[in-house]
């Protein structure tokens, strides 16, 4: 197992390349078109916006086969330990953040609104909560089949499937039904390219990232399924990029301190970035109006750094409670 962990290290350095996109994505102000914004700044947040989720996916894809976790525990188990680290914060954290909604008016507390905040994810008082449940469901359906089925056929028909579903697409928020459509082929793809051993080496990868803002650049002209097609096209390619070029830069990177902090946190930051970035997006954007570069910044160190001192805090106190500390997701799902 150690041995698995040393050859994966470059994964938890894609890992914190991801959150940290995601993390500079949510620094926009939510009034991002009333405050002065460069245009410049906006395609840059759209560019992201299309492979930052894809990476995500495909690596859990990636990692769900190469730990083979369900040959050595289980389908139940496998899917128990998925629930636990995933569903808990979710379910947590959201009936959590109903309460400052309620406070201010935004929101009453009935049982019809609990369950729609939590059964249509998209509409979820933490937005980017969307992601937990989508990666679940994801577990139970391809734990289930691509365990049951391992022929070489198999691969086509997953492929041929996802990317099938990916352009019908079906429009509804509930149970991540479109998220699912959408995201389900870098799954697949991440799963099948674990498969294959790929190992990502190589050292010139300047031209994958050339070549996606290329795609970019022409996205928006000719049709939603040519976007479709050109979403995926740029998304593959940065997600080779991404995982490429941090295999080719983790020995240099993986005595850094900034790495070693981020190191295995990357779900505690997701979960608990935007508690922390909302409140100040409010104060110092929408009450004291100051210039959006003050507030993106403050919004990104503060989704970065604060939920490091929640992590050291829990260190300090030696909070040792599985049930808390899966909350926050220290005992996250990689």
């Amino acid at each position: 197992m150690e041995k698995k962990k040393v050859q994966l290290e470059y994964i938890n350095l894609a890992y914190i390349i991801g959150t940290i996109l995601v993390v500079f994505g949510h620094s926009y102000p939510l009034n991002i078109h009333d405050v002065g914004i460069p245009e410049f700044m906006k395609i840059i947040q759209k560019y992201i916006y299309v492979f930052h989720m894809p990476l995500f996916f495909f690596i859990a894809g990636f990692l769900f086969n190469y730990s083979n976790s369900i040959s050595s525990i289980g389908y139940r188990s496998y899917i128990k330990n998925k629930a636990i680290k995933l569903m808990i914060p979710y379910f947590i954290l959201s009936i959590i953040g109903i309460l400052p909604k309620y406070i201010i008016g935004d929101i009453s507390i009935n049982i019809e609104n609990v369950i729609r905040v939590l059964s249509y994810p998209r509409e979820n008082i933490w937005g980017h909560f969307w992601f937990i449940p989508t990666l679940f469901i994801m577990y139970c359906i391809f734990g289930k089949v691509i365990k049951a089925n391992e022929s070489r056929y198999s691969t086509y028909i997953y492929i041929i499937t996802s990317l099938i579903i990916y352009f019908i697409s079906i429009n509804s928020n509930l149970l991540a039904i479109n998220d699912l459509c959408k995201y389900s082929i870098y799954f697949v793809l991440g799963t099948i390219t674990s498969k294959l051993r790929y190992d990502f080496e190589g050292t010139n990868n300047l031209y994958l990232l050339i070549i996606s803002l290329i795609l970019f650049s022409i996205k928006g002209n000719y049709g939603a399924y040519f976007n479709k097609f050109i979403d995926i096209l740029i998304a593959i390619l940065m997600i080779l990029f991404i995982l490429k070029y941090s295999k080719s830069i983790i020995n240099k990177v993986e005595n850094i301190n900034i790495f070693k902090q981020l190191k295995g946190k990357t779900y505690t930051i997701y979960l608990l970035s935007w508690i922390f970035q909302a409140p100040v997006e409010i104060i110092l954007n929408r009450i004291l109006h100051l210039p959006w570069y003050l507030v993106m910044i403050c919004m990104f160190s503060t989704g970065i750094i604060m939920p490091l001192i929640i992590i050291k805090i829990f260190k300090i106190l030696n909070i040792k409670n599985i049930f808390f500390k899966t909350i926050i997701g220290i005992e996250g799902a990689s």
